[in-house]
């Protein structure tokens, strides 16, 4: 999930977002809940982040440092129902 950092309201918040907390992702057919493990700051043109795991992860991604970096937020999948 991408998003502009300072027009964004679900999203606002990523940069509050610490190791081991909980995020709830509801959707009209599931709920997902994940737990955060990696925070880090990337650059742009960084995109190893980014391919195909066997893991169920959840990434959130936005702006930072004024345009120059990449927030990333990866969580990984805590449960299902």
């Amino acid at each position: 999930i991408y998003t502009k950092n300072k027009n964004a309201k679900r999203t606002k918040n990523i940069k509050y977002l610490k190791v081991n907390d909980i995020i709830i992702l509801n959707t009209y057919k599931y709920r997902r809940t994940y737990k955060v493990y990696k925070i880090i700051k990337i650059f742009p043109n960084e995109i190893n982040y980014f391919y195909d795991t066997d893991e169920e992860l959840l990434t959130l991604v936005t702006c930072s440092n004024y345009n120059k970096k990449r927030l990333l937020v990866i969580a990984k999948l805590y449960d299902k129902t």
